[in-house]
């Protein structure tokens, strides 16, 4: 009797130590899983972030390249204007001012 009760003790104890290690395994694998998948969601919602982040930095500079470049065209621009309106000017002064010293020649002579 003695035998039988150590062989059937062994027998429970090898087999509850069986169950123990796959439910252990079992545990461990969906741990790792789990532990995939939300490392996996948590990688895609930073990269994401970081995507979104980029395209905000991205269409920032542009719309400060675009002010950028608008604000020295249309200074070009008024440079050329203000020295062609001064060439201009300059020009209807120069004529002005001889006609009236060749009207004041003429009138002298």
């Amino acid at each position: 009797l003695r035998c039988w009760r150590n062989l059937l003790l062994k027998m429970a104890l090898r087999c509850w130590r069986n169950l123990l290690l796959r439910m252990a395994l079992r545990c461990w694998r969906n741990l790792q899983k789990m532990t995939l998948r939300c490392c996996h969601h948590l990688l895609l919602r930073k990269a994401l972030r970081c995507w979104r982040n980029l395209q905000k930095m991205a269409l920032w500079c542009w719309r400060n390249l675009q002010k950028m470049a608008l604000r020295c065209w249309r200074n070009l621009l008024l440079k050329i204007a203000l020295r062609c309106w001064r060439n201009l000017l300059l020009k209807m002064a120069l004529r002005c001012w001889r006609n009236l010293l060749l009207k004041m020649a003429l009138r002298c002579w």
